[in-house]
């Protein structure tokens, strides 16, 4: 019964030393509101050093200044944190790897066919990029979490598809480049 007890009473510590090293955080992006780029974000502290973070959000029918046509895109970043010299358990700066999966869609863009005459035509693409970002977080006395980052990245992978059979050189390429700006904010639980 005593060794019983005394492993139970080893779990209990190891479960209360692990709980305590890891937490659990819901922001925003209140820069990117600015912009019609609303997303969420998780991120998973998993002791002092190290977080997982998952974000997802959307353009929402973002109107190009020429009025040609409308763009709305889904986007999903998985990442992952290193901070560098934290005080309360992944805070600090960091520097971080990311993936982000894009689905764009382009609609009524008035583009040329193969053939030269003028159509709308509807554009989808689904893009895959990887990059790095570089940021600080601050989390006060009360877990209200404050956080800047600047990152850049790269797509490889960018597929598209047209509901024309369209003259490809009419349509703009997406940026091959991923920038990303951000200030967010959130609470940590």
């Amino acid at each position: 019964m005593k060794k019983q007890t005394l492993i139970l009473s080893a779990l209990l510590m190891v479960g209360t030393i692990t709980a305590k090293a890891q937490n659990h955080e819901v922001k925003t992006n209140v820069l990117g509101h600015l912009f019609n780029n609303h997303g969420l974000t998780y991120e998973y502290g998993n002791g002092e050093n190290f977080g997982l973070q998952a974000t997802t959000g959307f353009f929402n029918s973002f109107t190009f200044d020429d009025g040609d046509y409308d763009l709305t895109a889904f986007y999903f970043i998985p990442e992952a944190k290193f901070y560098l010299r934290p005080e309360d358990g992944s805070d600090g700066f960091y520097i971080s790897g990311y993936l982000k999966y894009r689905h764009a869609e382009t609609k009524n863009e008035t583009v040329f066919t193969n053939d030269g005459s003028l159509v709308e035509a509807d554009r989808t693409s689904n893009s895959l990029a990887a990059g790095f970002n570089v940021g600080k977080k601050i989390v006060n006395s009360s877990n209200f979490v404050f956080e800047w980052y600047f990152g850049i990245g790269r797509y490889f992978i960018d597929e598209d598809s047209y509901s024309e059979d369209i003259d490809e050189s009419y349509f703009d390429d997406f940026p091959k480049w991923d920038v990303r700006l951000g200030v967010s904010v959130g609470w940590r639980f």
